[in-house]
């Protein structure tokens, strides 16, 4: 009975983490927002009118001209909600060609995220269960750096979404 009760007090220990690092992910997430916080134009990012008025005017352009002309990207230097173009629409030639945002989850983080909860698993597992897959044994100190590794892949995936 005593392996069952280590196992029962590894998942819950495992739970608990799982259960504190879910509301940081969203609060990471939320912070950011989902609008686009730049535009890439002519091979710079642009995340300010400023700046972007500073690069069109060593080129002999205005922002005026450019703001009437992308609307969206206006919008976006300027911190604004972006009104999404209609269906018709035709992409002007010289428009964005790339605009930053923070998306929701890509299937690269869930299955990162789903390898790093199997590997903190694998790491809680009792020693029993594990030898069932084979000869070999995981000592502590395999998986200690599992379950380090598994603790590095979910801080990495919620560092790369702050970072958008």
């Amino acid at each position: 009975m005593r392996s069952a009760h280590g196992l029962r007090r590894r998942c819950i220990v495992l739970g608990v983490l799982l259960i504190a690092a879910a509301p940081w992910s969203a609060v990471a997430r939320a912070d950011i927002g989902d609008r686009p916080t730049a535009i890439v134009w002519g091979d710079n990012v642009f995340s300010s009118r400023a700046d972007l008025a500073a690069w069109l005017a060593s080129r002999g352009a205005t922002y005026g001209r450019w703001a009437r002309l992308h609307p969206e990207g206006r919008a976006i230097v300027e911190h604004r909600a972006v009104r999404p173009a209609p269906a018709s629409a035709v992409p002007l030639a010289g428009g964005p060609q790339h605009v930053v945002s923070v998306s929701s989850p890509s299937r690269i983080e869930i299955m990162l995220l789903v390898l790093a909860a199997a590997m903190m698993l694998l790491a809680v597992t009792p020693t029993l269960r594990v030898s069932a897959f084979g000869d070999a044994r995981l000592t502590m100190t395999h998986r200690t750096y599992l379950f380090a590794v598994g603790i590095t892949i979910c801080l990495a995936v919620l560092f790369a979404a702050m970072r958008g």
